[in-house]
């Protein structure tokens, strides 16, 4: 597995980071899976729309 080795400063308290992270409105920002579920998601129930015509 690659490895990545990376940092950034981000002028705000650690716990003002923390909230903002563990907050589930800012998931789909903060992580890519989050949009692939939702997108998923709407595609299953296209389907099943389109199968109930």
């Amino acid at each position: 597995m690659p490895i990545t080795d990376e940092s950034i400063v981000i002028p705000v308290p650690p716990e003002e980071v923390f909230d903002y992270l563990n907050d589930p409105a800012h998931l789909p920002e903060c992580d890519v899976r989050a949009n692939l579920a939702t997108l998923s998601e709407n595609l299953t129930e296209h389907k099943n729309h389109k199968a109930e015509e």
